[in-house]
């Protein structure tokens, strides 16, 4: 019985019968295939890894019965961790089931116990808590930025192929309602953001002659220093709504706000941050990956970025714009593909959502041109009359004593 590597979902395990597989007929499609295994090859490559991640009440090597009724509650057969680790439910599987426990090396005679049995019971070992090691990286790397290397270095270009790695595979739940999504986003032609500045009543006029150039992207040589852009580049802040974009400009009361909608001109490649917090695993099939460990801690890492990037930078500490500053850099023009934009939530409107994009360093283009079309009749004005914030209380003055040591 031979599988082709077509016929297997797990992406990692098909790339090995692509490189090692030889011609034959596959029991699954039915089809003479250039790149086939024999199923108990297939097996072979399964078998320790199951032993590896996976437990058996009988494993008495590994595990006490005290430790079996206490550890991972869920109880797996074996067809079920096949197909977790195939991602997906295949035709074949009690072929290959059957296969595995043929395979398994066991003289019950001699007093030995099989580890794989039909009707089996298996729970999964717990993964080892992850170690932390792209947080202090960070951190590590804000201080290179700040103190020694301001350009791309290869510490930093090391720190980012480390994370970004993958990108394209990663899909997320979301919910209300219920979806799987990419976290890469390529917005189609006509997506709508809003773009707001703070004038002085006296400019309205002015604004309303030309809103596309007075509260569109700003000129080079205006360019102040942003979380996404250093000081004399250009990238273009935005918001999902209206309301947003106003929030981001932090207008005191009495202030005025100029609002322009922008449509785009042509598809996007736009990396959402916000999806990233419910990225999800590629599960058991990930076992097979030759760099799991390292991915699952990039993955982890990944989950956490989304919040170091939202939160807002206090006055006086703008040097720590440095990091997300490069790392647009970074996604912009070091990564490949590059991206057009990033999508993370707003520090300052609950549920909103920025979107910035990326101007291209082309010296035969205007850098203040981006793939944006200014929506007639949009713009608008609004006068802040009232700023709300709302408190929670998050630590006790006895707690607070303790902790100081009082």
């Amino acid at each position: 019985m031979f599988i082709c590597s077509t016929c297997i979902p797990n992406k990692y395990l098909s790339k090995i019968v692509d490189a090692d597989g030889s011609e034959g007929h596959c029991l699954n499609c039915k089809g003479q295939k250039p790149k086939v295994f024999e199923m108990k090859q297939l097996a072979a490559l399964i078998t320790p890894v199951i032993r590896q991640h996976f437990w058996t009440s009988d494993d008495i090597y590994r595990l006490t019965r005290e430790d079996w009724d206490a550890e991972a509650p869920t109880v797996f057969d074996l067809g079920e961790i096949v197909m977790g680790m195939m991602n997906a439910d295949i035709d074949f599987r009690d072929e290959l089931v059957a296969a595995i426990v043929e395979g398994e090396d066991c003289d019950i005679r001699n007093g030995e116990v099989p580890f794989f049995e039909h009707g089996g019971a298996y729970k999964q070992i717990p993964d080892e808590k992850p170690v932390d090691y792209f947080t202090p990286r960070w951190s590590y790397i804000v201080e290179e930025l700040k103190h020694n290397r301001r350009f791309f270095s290869e510490s930093v270009r090391e720190f980012f192929d480390g994370i970004f790695s993958g990108v394209e595979d990663i899909i997320a739940v979301e919910t209300s309602p219920i979806n799987i999504r990419k976290v890469v986003r390529n917005e189609p032609e006509g997506f709508t953001v809003y773009r707001g500045r703070i004038i002085d009543s006296s400019e309205i006029a002015k604004v309303q002659g030309n809103p596309f150039k007075e509260v569109g992207p700003t000129p080079k040589e205006k360019a102040r220093a942003g979380r996404m852009s250093p000081e004399g580049v250009v990238a273009l802040y935005c918001a999902t709504a209206k309301e947003t974009a106003i929030a981001e400009l932090r207008p005191a009361i009495g202030q005025t706000s100029a609002v322009i909608a922008l449509r785009f001109s042509k598809e996007l490649r736009l990396l959402d941050f916000r999806r990233l917090e419910s990225a999800l695993d590629d599960g058991w099939s990930a076992y097979f990956d030759p760099k799991y460990k390292e991915n699952s801690d990039a993955r982890d890492f990944l989950r956490k970025l989304h919040y170091l990037i939202s939160q807002p930078v206090m006055p006086g500490k703008e040097a720590d714009y440095l990091i997300t500053q490069t790392m647009a850099e970074y996604l912009a023009h070091v990564h490949e593909p590059g991206f057009d934009g990033i999508i993370f939530s707003s520090s300052q409107c609950r549920k909103g959502k920025n979107v910035v994009l990326f101007a291209k360093n082309d010296p035969l283009l205007d850098s203040r041109e981006f793939a944006v079309d200014y929506i007639t009749g949009s713009l608008s004005f609004h006068r802040t009359e009232e700023v709300a914030y709302t408190h929670r209380e998050f630590i006790r003055e006895l707690q607070a004593s303790l902790w100081e040591g009082g």
